[in-house]
């Protein structure tokens, strides 16, 4: 029988993870309004990401990391915007997936991970053998396990990335990089990338050693410039440059 002091400490917990992500939503509010925003991709297992399609040019340029084997957004951006995609993901289940299935011309893909600094470093199988997406930074990541199995990727800067293609800019950056998204995001305001809309997927929301980080990146990106647009789920946040 479980003692009563064991279903207390439990409730305490969770009321304590509950609280976290509270304080998250109201903290990470929206500083900017607007009507001409769309909401792509969610078809599958994800939930969508928020795109302000009025600030695109005619040809936009969008840098994608974690692709998975789920690219609704990248490809509608693709077919209904015009837009040239670079798609980047460390996993062998998405390269083989994006290899057999994805046939655009303007879809360029690259096995590799971003991070803050090129290098080499070691990324973690998921431990549910379904799942593709893999971490290099799996203490940040609450919405699935990781294994001991692991490989070694080579990581690239954004900055790194963008010299490879010859790009100035990007018009929509979207981060999928499972844990890793304080120290890239950090990378590009340090080496001051051009980059219009930052949609950034959390990845270890509710997770109480993180807030301070959320809230710094938050903060961080507002005090250069962007703007946090409206959103319906708050694990999905796109960022505007004004």
């Amino acid at each position: 029988m479980i003692s009563g002091k064991l279903i207390g400490a439990a409730k305490s917990k969770i009321k304590n993870c509950y609280d976290i992500v509270l304080k998250n939503k109201y903290y990470m509010k929206p500083t900017l309004k607007s009507d001409h925003i769309v909401t792509i991709g969610g078809a599958k297992r994800h939930a969508p990401y928020v795109v302000s399609i009025d600030d695109f040019p005619e040809s936009p340029i969008v840098y994608s990391f974690g692709l998975g084997d789920e690219v609704e957004l990248e490809t509608r951006l693709i077919d209904e915007y015009n837009c040239e995609v670079w798609g980047y993901d460390p996993m062998p289940k998405s390269a083989e997936y994006i290899n057999e299935f994805i046939k655009s011309n303007k879809f360029h893909f690259m096995q590799a991970a971003l991070m803050g600094r090129d290098g080499v470093e070691r990324c973690y199988f998921p431990q549910n053998k379904n799942y593709i997406s893999g971490s290099l930074r799996k203490e940040n990541v609450n919405w699935q396990k990781f294994s001991e199995d692991s490989f070694m990727v080579n990581t690239f800067c954004l900055k790194t990335l963008m010299n490879m293609n010859n790009h100035n800019r990007i018009d929509f950056l979207k981060l999928c990089v499972e844990g890793a998204e304080f120290e890239v995001v950090k990378n590009i305001i340090e080496t001051e990338v051009d980059v219009q809309q930052i949609a950034i997927s959390f990845c270890g929301r509710g997770i109480k050693k993180l807030y301070n980080q959320e809230k710094k990146l938050y903060n961080d990106l507002l005090s250069i410039g962007y703007d946090l647009l409206p959103y319906s789920y708050d694990g999905h946040l796109t960022f505007l440059k004004k």
